[in-house]
């Protein structure tokens, strides 16, 4: 079990009043790591483009591998459309 799910479900079966006191909690936990996750992910694109600009288009599709896959390993996630959009186009040797 994911330690994400082991928490919510700690926080929320304890006691019946602490689901009502832990969720909150929980909503307020999933939006600081989705506004984290957004903050990662412009970075991301951002390494991506000047990897790009300098000619190191296989630094930039790396980059894009090893942050989708831990997406996918931690958050149960795909990156935004945008960035595997610019990913797609750099795989495909288009020029950015």
């Amino acid at each position: 079990m994911r330690q994400r799910e082991w928490q919510d479900r700690s926080l929320s079966s304890s006691a019946p009043s602490r689901g009502r006191i832990a969720r909150p909690v929980v909503e307020r936990r999933d939006r600081a790591e989705n506004a984290s996750q957004k903050e990662h992910e412009e970075a991301l694109l951002a390494l991506m483009k000047a990897h790009a600009a300098l000619g190191e288009r296989s630094q930039a599709l790396r980059a894009f591998r090893r942050f989708a896959d831990r997406m996918r390993q931690e958050l149960d996630a795909e990156p935004d459309d945008e960035t595997t959009a610019f990913f797609e186009r750099l795989q495909q040797g288009a020029a950015v």
